[in-house]
């Protein structure tokens, strides 16, 4: 038996007894009071079946009549007085009214019950509703991050491409390292041209501490001569006899027109094995941006040997 069941019957129980115990008090030699024309046991049914419909108006009709019936027979009354209620107008009437009041009563729980469930629903609703205006909070957030740092990518990429199409080979050859090393990861690099008869130093740059060392001239570099010599880019790994002085990545640098080497841009401290031949293209359209530049200032002036300028 339910916990709610249980209950209906203990409050049955009790109204019973109360009514039996007053009906003995008001009339003990009549417990049936058959001259009365309403039972006082009609109003434990009556309230019962207000508060838990069908179930509590047989639960409470049941008990109650077993309660009066077997107090009756406790004080040596005959049950000839229930019989006689059976037929009672008023007893019909308030069975008819009990009936009609645990419909109602039956009605009622049922329709609160829908709203129980409807409430339920609209609860788990509002907590959908509520995990997914979280999770565009915190879309909107992202996206203003990323709008932030898309904003920031490109005044580094408007200063950068500033300074390739300035003219002056020193700043573009700056630009073209700082976009070697964003792509590739590179914690420093070379930039050489050509002078007629060496590749010499025209800028480097690194994240390390400065040192006071100037960089060893990148024509005996293997990796750089192999890029110069293949006239594309190359890793380390697939230069014969490198060894860890020479760059990790060389990527030459070539006439627009007639292809000859101009230079070659050289970056160190680069894990080749993360590097994708999409990276090695993206170097390669570095080098062709950079190009042209240095071969407008080849036609000006004669580059100076081992001319460095530290960033």
């Amino acid at each position: 038996m339910s916990t709610s069941n249980r209950m209906i019957v203990l409050e049955a129980a009790i109204g019973a007894a109360l009514v039996a115990a007053g009906v003995w008090v008001g009339s003990p030699s009549d417990l049936w009071m058959g001259t009365h024309g309403f039972h006082p046991a009609w109003i434990t049914i009556l309230v019962l079946a207000a508060r838990y419909g069908t179930r509590g108006l047989l639960v409470a009709l049941a008990i109650t009549v077993a309660v009066l019936a077997g107090v009756a027979t406790a004080l040596g009354e005959p049950l000839t007085g229930l019989a006689d209620r059976t037929a009672n107008p008023s007893d019909l009437l308030a069975l008819g009214a009990a009936i009609l009041v645990a419909w109602i009563a039956m009605l009622h729980e049922s329709r609160l019950t829908r709203l129980t469930h409807k409430l339920e629903d609209a609860e788990g609703w509002r907590k959908d509703a509520i995990g997914v205006i979280d999770a565009l909070h915190d879309n909107v957030a992202l996206l203003r991050s990323r709008h932030d740092r898309i904003d920031r990518s490109l005044m580094v990429w408007r200063d950068v491409a500033s300074r390739m199409e300035s003219g002056d080979p020193m700043q573009a050859g700056k630009a073209a390292l700082e976009l070697s090393s964003l792509q590739s990861g590179a914690c420093g690099g070379f930039l050489q041209w050509w002078d007629g008869i060496s590749l010499r130093a025209l800028t480097w740059s690194t994240r390390e501490p400065a040192s006071d060392q100037i960089p060893r001239d990148i024509s005996v570099d293997r990796t750089a001569r192999a890029a110069a010599d293949l006239r594309s880019a190359v890793i380390i790994s697939r230069v014969e006899g490198a060894t860890a002085d020479d760059c990790d990545v060389a990527v030459p640098l070539l006439e627009p027109q007639g292809r000859g080497v101009l230079g070659v841009i050289g970056l160190r401290g680069v894990l080749p094995d993360h590097l994708t031949e999409a990276d090695l293209q993206t170097l390669t359209m570095i080098a062709d941006w950079l190009a042209p530049t240095i071969e407008r200032s080849m036609h000006v002036r004669r580059p100076r040997a081992m001319e460095i300028v530290r960033p």
